[in-house]
């Protein structure tokens, strides 16, 4: 009779089986738990900074938006401001030119006197 080669594979995975816990008798466990908390720890290391990154950048996005606020504000502030001149210097070259009209009637008015 003759063993073929499936045969021969099944009887080596059963050995290789039964002898494998011997491996995890002694360092084997110790490794594996080891490495096991490592992954952990790794990963929650790796997590809380991703965390503080997130959070920074939150921060930083505030700040950028409150600063940009602030610089809306003081856009609009200078504009009102303008708008504010250009009226008083409208103002004040309408009352040059009435007071030039005034001086003209004047001095008119002198030479006619003389």
């Amino acid at each position: 009779m003759t063993i073929g080669w499936g045969y021969g594979l099944l009887l080596a995975a059963q050995t290789t089986a039964t002898d494998s816990n011997e491996v995890w008798e002694g360092w084997g466990s110790v490794a594996l738990v080891v490495g096991s908390a490592l992954a952990i720890f790794g990963l929650i290391a790796v997590l809380i900074w991703q965390g503080a990154r997130i959070w920074q950048t939150k921060l930083s996005v505030a700040a950028l938006a409150a600063r940009d606020e602030a610089h809306r504000k003081l856009a609009e502030e200078a504009t009102a401001t303008h708008r504010q001149l250009a009226e008083d210097q409208h103002r004040v070259v309408e009352e040059l030119t009435a007071l030039r009209v005034r001086m003209t009637a004047v001095e008119r008015l002198l030479r006619e006197v003389e």
